[in-house]
């Protein structure tokens, strides 16, 4: 119940930001606010030993965006975003399986983790905007990132041989991962894309863009030789639209 009060709390400041924008700019151009959606897709490098990538997962994200004027040409890009992450990855190990609904026993084989995270995101970057006609802008960015995970969820996948030699799949969702999850990450994030006027003081835009995990996403040691700290590192690649007033 948090987030969602966390939620509308953000959404009531935006919508207050977005009527002294559209004040503002209709004065002196200060800043502008805007909104934006960005279909997304994320994968994580992975430098832990004995772990093997398995790829990544579609997801999303959306928030206000908002520039704040330096100079003609320059703005210092910020806002705030809600939005999830997933990539997979699987390793061997020892899991623990239960035979009758009464009795466990440990099997030797291989255990495949879905990840997905939820993140509210601030980014912070340096944007630059150029004209290349009476309407058309091309426009391109670089910064930082700062995230906070405020819902972790995981799907596990177990596969294994039993004592006869038959073949087990075991699957366990919705299993909640935040105390395995870092609470808080930074990433670097560089775009570009265009800007075009669609009525008076309001501008579509799309950018793409690539989102570089700078910090570890999980914390802990690799659960295969209890030593070496986990190094996942999640990395995506988003398109988006949105508005500026």
């Amino acid at each position: 119940m948090r987030y969602k009060a966390l939620i509308r709390v953000v959404i009531s400041v935006a919508l207050f930001l977005a009527a002294a924008a559209g004040e503002l700019t209709a004065q002196d151009r200060l800043f502008r606010i805007g909104v934006r959606f960005a279909p997304k897709y994320s994968w994580a490098k992975i430098t832990t030993p004995d772990y093997t990538n398995e790829g990544g997962c579609f997801g999303f994200t959306f928030g206000f965006v908002s520039d704040y004027v330096i100079s003609d040409n320059w703005f210092v890009k910020t806002g705030f975003d809600f939005g999830n992450s997933s990539f997979k990855y699987s390793y061997n190990t020892d899991f623990a399986v239960e035979d009758d609904g009464e009795t466990t026993q440990s099997y030797y084989g291989n255990l495949l983790c879905d990840y997905t995270i939820k993140c509210f995101e601030i980014p912070v970057a340096v944007k630059y905007v150029r004209k290349v006609d009476k309407k058309l802008s091309l426009c391109a960015l670089t910064g930082l990132v700062l995230g906070f995970n405020y819902s972790s969820k995981a799907n596990y996948s177990f596969d294994y041989y039993d004592d006869k030699g038959l073949f087990h799949s075991l699957n366990r969702n919705n299993n909640d991962i935040r105390d395995n999850v870092a609470g808080a990450k930074l990433s670097y994030i560089i775009a570009g894309g265009v800007e075009y006027p669609v009525y008076k003081n309001v501008s579509a835009f799309c950018m793409l863009s690539l989102n570089s995990g700078v910090t570890s996403i999980l914390k802990g040691v690799n659960p295969v030789n209890h030593k070496q700290l986990n190094k996942i590192y999640p990395f995506s690649i988003e398109l988006s639209v949105g508005f500026f007033i």
